[in-house]
């Protein structure tokens, strides 16, 4: 009896354990092909042109050259009607320029060639909803701006009669500037972190700045570094992910800046496209997405955003650390995303 009953338990073991195990290998093998995706930021894009800071996802894009590829915004985002701005500096937010990510994206950092500059709360918080203007100020013509250490930012003022300067805020201490230095047509900053440098495009250089401060304690930005653009116009400026390299469009080029040989090159792809508002990078592995506006001799806009993937070879330091190299590999197909009557003027990922 004692045997019998040992041999069904044993026969009941073994079924459940067939059953749990094939639902295990089902259940794999459903969330590897059969379960709904979950949506990454990985290929989400801002668009900045006009007066609304837009996001859209690529991964939802379907062309059609007839009218808008864009699906319907996942966020945006007016000055006007923002009661935390004064109604003299809603207007200054006409034609947004630029957007860079804070803090993974949580935090865009705006400006607008109208003066208006900001720093927003993109993702709500417990304490701030989304949409809040946590800092703004008004620079002339602001074409970029970027984050710097201790809570700092820098802004690009464009030709204008109070502009053609570097402008260094505390977004602590509102909009009274703590330090400025001419550039004539400055268009793009970026900071390096690796070197803890500043570097700025103007109309005819890209020059590299430290941070410092004088005896009396007040901040500047000491030139140490100048190099003068292979033409006329500098306008975009960006970083190339995981390399030394640094993105610069001018009036009828773009180029790669290598900051280790102090060099300029062709962009391999984009080299001699004209009229370049900006280029934007994200690398997936061994490819490099990378997204575009082309504007025409008509208009400082576009109406549709180029988009390619191309090839990149990879390298490693003795510590492992990978290191990326845009080459002379011939892109995957060069697609242009028709906006509509959307115009847009900048461009950048929100993933890397």
């Amino acid at each position: 009896m004692k045997a019998e009953l040992r041999f069904q338990w044993m026969t009941s073991l073994f079924f459940v354990t067939f059953f749990v195990v094939s639902c295990c290998g089902y259940f794999e093998n459903l969330s590897a092909s059969d379960q709904p995706l979950v949506e990454s930021p990985a290929r989400q894009v801002f668009t900045a042109g006009f007066a609304e800071i837009a996001l859209f996802d690529l991964n939802k894009v379907s062309v059609d050259e007839t009218q808008s590829a864009l699906p319907p915004t996942l966020w945006s985002w007016k000055a006007n009607g923002r009661e935390e701005l004064p109604v003299v500096l809603q207007k200054q937010f006409g034609t947004t320029d630029e957007i860079k990510l804070v803090d993974g994206g949580k935090q865009l950092l705006v400006t607008s060639s109208g003066g208006g500059c900001a720093l927003i709360q993109r993702v709500a918080t417990p304490q701030v909803p989304a949409g809040t203007v946590l800092w703004s100020a008004t620079v002339a013509n602001a074409h970029s701006i970027e984050p710097l250490p201790e809570n700092r930012v820098v802004v690009a003022a464009s030709t204008a009669k109070a502009g053609n300067k570097l402008v260094v805020f505390d977004l602590a201490k509102g909009d009274e500037p703590l330090a400025e230095t001419p550039l004539y047509s400055a268009h793009g900053v970026v900071w390096d972190h690796q070197r803890q440098r500043l570097y700025a495009v103007g109309f005819r250089e890209l020059n590299r700045y430290e941070l410092t401060t004088d005896g009396d304690g007040k901040l500047a930005l000491r030139l140490d570094e100048t190099n003068a653009l292979p033409d006329e116009g500098g306008h975009d400026l960006q970083p190339v992910p995981d390399s030394q390299d640094l993105s610069i469009t001018t009036h009828d080029h773009v180029y790669l800046f290598d900051r280790n040989t102090k060099s300029f090159r062709k962009h391999p792809v984009l080299g001699d496209y004209q009229h370049m508002k900006c280029v934007s990078f994200r690398r997936e592995g061994q490819q490099l997405e990378t997204l575009f506006v082309q504007a025409s001799e008509e208009h400082w806009w576009s109406h549709s955003i180029g988009l390619f993937t191309q090839p990149v070879p990879i390298t490693k330091n003795d510590a492992g650390q990978e290191s990326i190299r845009i080459e002379a590999q011939p892109p995957l197909g060069i697609t242009q995303i028709p906006l509509g009557k959307l115009g847009v003027y900048k461009v950048r990922w929100l993933g890397k």
